[in-house]
C-alpha cells in the first residue's frame, strides 16, 4: 500500500484528534470512523482494526497510510505514553510538509515565467528584429534611406568606408534614427 495524500493524511489525523480528545479509545475511534468517516477513512479504519486485531499498535497499523515522518511521529507519542501529543505532532508534521511542498512551487513560479518570456522576447528578436537589421546592414550606401545620405560624413568614399566597422555602425545608426523620424512624424 501507498501513503495517502498529505490533504488527506491531515483529515485523518483532525478526525484521530477530535475523537481522542473526546475521550475514545484508540480502537473505539477506528470503529467511528469505519462508521462515519469518508470512502478513504472507512478503508484505513477497516485495515488499522484489522492489524490491530494481531496485537499492533495504532501507529503499526497506519503506517501504511502514513508518510513516515508523521508515522515517526505518532510511534513517539504511543511510546511516551501521549498518544494526543503524538497524534498533534503528526499532524504538525503534515502541515509543514504540505506548506513546503506549495512555497517550493510558489517560489520557482516567478523565476521559471521569466525566464519562459526572456526565451520568448529572444526568438522573437531573432525572428524578426535580427533579419531586419541584417538587410538594412548589407543595403547599398544611400540606398536605405535619405539619412545615410544627407549625413554621411564628407569626403568619406563608398569603397574604403564600405568594408570597415565604422559604415556598418554609421549606417546602423542612421537608419535606426530615420526610423525613430519616420514613427515620430508618421502617427501624428
Amino acid at each position: 500500500m501507498k501513503p495517502l495524500p498529505l490533504k488527506v493524511q491531515l483529515t485523518l489525523f483532525d478526525q484521530l484528534i477530535g475523537l481522542h480528545s473526546a475521550g475514545l479509545g484508540q480502537k473505539d475511534i477506528l470503529l467511528q470512523l469505519q462508521k462515519f468517516g469518508g470512502k478513504s477513512e472507512q478503508t484505513v479504519a477497516k485495515y488499522a482494526l484489522n492489524e490491530m486485531g494481531k496485537g499492533l499498535s495504532l501507529a503499526h497499523s497506519l503506517k501504511p497510510f502514513l508518510s513516515e515522518l508523521a508515522f515517526q511521529s505518532l510511534l513517539a507519542g504511543e511510546s511516551t505514553g501521549h498518544p494526543q501529543q503524538g497524534l498533534e505532532d503528526a499532524k504538525r508534521v503534515l502541515s509543514t510538509q504540505n506548506f513546503g511542498a506549495s512555497t517550493l512551487i510558489k517560489a520557482m513560479a516567478l523565476p521559471l515565467a521569466i525566464s519562459v518570456m526572456l526565451l520568448g522576447v529572444a526568438a522573437l528578436c531573432s525572428a524578426f528584429v535580427f533579419p531586419a537589421l541584417a538587410e538594412q546592414m548589407h543595403a547599398p550606401m544611400g540606398k536605405c534611406c535619405n539619412v545615410c545620405v544627407s549625413t554621411r560624413p564628407a569626403g568619406e568614399a563608398d569603397a574604403s568606408y564600405f568594408d570597415t566597422f565604422a559604415y556598418y555602425a554609421w549606417h546602423w545608426y542612421c537608419s535606426s534614427t530615420a526610423t525613430l523620424v519616420w514613427a515620430a512624424t508618421a502617427h501624428h
